[in-house]
């Protein structure tokens, strides 16, 4: 009767050890399609300009037309978080 229990209780363990196993592969695959989702996402980003040129474009009109207000404080704190 022992040895009966011991023999289900090993072909149980076998049956997780297998589950685990199909478990981990999706695992692995999932991951394989995400890391190759994450590269595409960086060569996209890449291709981006390192400046906001219609940023710039939009201070220089404010600028050229004398309405930039410079908040001084907002400065200051800004070079505070800095220190």
């Amino acid at each position: 009767m022992e040895r009966g229990y011991k023999m289900k209780k090993k072909g149980n363990k076998q049956e997780k050890g297998e589950k685990a196993l199909k478990r981990d592969r999706g695992l692995n695959i999932d991951m394989e399609r995400w890391a190759s989702i994450v590269e595409e996402l960086k060569a996209e980003i890449k291709k981006l300009p390192d400046v906001r040129l219609d940023k710039i474009q939009e201070i220089k009109e404010v600028i050229d037309s004398g309405n930039y207000e410079i908040d001084s404080s907002k400065i200051a704190g800004r070079i505070l978080e800095e220190i």
